[in-house]
């Protein structure tokens, strides 16, 4: 599958779902600390099915063709491209199924289903569902860019944008590696105003995540057939 496709699997998901999401909700969401209280959920047929499409897309397709190129330094502008592809694909698989429980419990409470539901007032279990599905989301997301590092694979959005993610060592990738490494991305985006042009003035551009966890940017040259290693 080429990077092409990809690609186009990427607008075409996203145009779908900012056009249902203009008409209604896709996931959960609940603000309580605000008058009028509001609770909502959403996952119509269309998004569940695509949530579905993706996530195979995600597991099955082998992004791992190629091998580093000669000028491996990977523009930041590039990295930060992949990871909002990345988000949006990782985002597009777990808000559906998160949103299912909560309408399938608002169904018992109405006897009626729907696809999507706004109320604005509280019913018992509200914040547990909420805080539920936070917890499961941030997992989603942490395996979603540790597993590609644990099986040396890129992902989407890595492999869209032609790099990809190694051992700077050269050793051999554990869970508990991969998973610190990921961690460690996650606060350094959070302080992306003061990791960002620290990284500018590294000449392989690496962010503080690269240099304190030991993975390592590199281009990857598609034209080699041999796998990332």
């Amino acid at each position: 599958m080429n990077r092409a496709f990809v690609f186009a699997i990427f607008i075409g998901a996203f145009i779908l779902t900012n056009v249902i999401s203009s008409a209604e909700i896709i996931g959960v969401s609940l603000n309580s600390s605000s008058d009028p209280y509001q609770m909502a959920a959403g996952a119509s047929p269309a998004v569940s099915l695509l949530s579905l499409l993706i996530f195979l897309l995600i597991i099955r397709s082998p992004w791992r063709t190629g091998t580093p190129a000669v000028d491996s330094r990977v523009a930041l502008s590039r990295r930060f491209i992949a990871f909002l592809i990345d988000l949006f694909f990782a985002m597009a698989v777990i808000a559906p199924p998160m949103a299912l429980p909560v309408l399938i419990k608002e169904a018992s409470a109405t006897g009626t289903f729907a696809w999507s539901f706004e109320r604005d007032f509280s019913r018992p279990g509200d914040m547990m569902l909420s805080i539920t599905g936070v917890i499961i989301s941030f997992g989603w997301l942490l395996m979603y860019w540790s597993v590609p590092l644990l099986k040396q694979r890129q992902t989407a959005g890595q492999y869209i944008m032609g790099y990809s993610i190694v051992s700077g060592s050269g050793g051999k990738v554990t869970l508990w590696s991969a998973a610190g490494r990921t961690i460690c991305s996650f606060v350094s985006l959070c302080a992306l105003w003061i990791t960002g042009p620290l990284a500018l003035f590294n000449k392989n551009r690496y962010m503080l995540h690269d240099r304190r966890q030991w993975f390592v940017p590199v281009l990857i040259d598609y034209r080699s057939k041999e796998k990332v290693s």
